[in-house]
């Protein structure tokens, strides 16, 4: 998947959200704990994509 598929960032622990400029791997306001942002990603784009590709059937 594309990076610029990638709509936001979300903290793992307590469901922040950040967008992507600046580009984050962590959420650092957890008291000693970092938080892990996971991708939320455009399904819609991303499905758009993949129906575009060559391989697809």
């Amino acid at each position: 998947m594309a990076v610029n598929h990638i709509e936001t960032l979300e903290c793992a622990l307590c469901n922040a959200t950040y967008d992507l400029d600046p580009v984050r791997d962590a959420y650092p306001n957890h008291e000693g704990v970092s938080g892990i942002l996971d991708a939320k990603y455009d399904c819609d784009a991303v499905k758009e994509t993949d129906s575009r590709s060559p391989d697809h059937e």
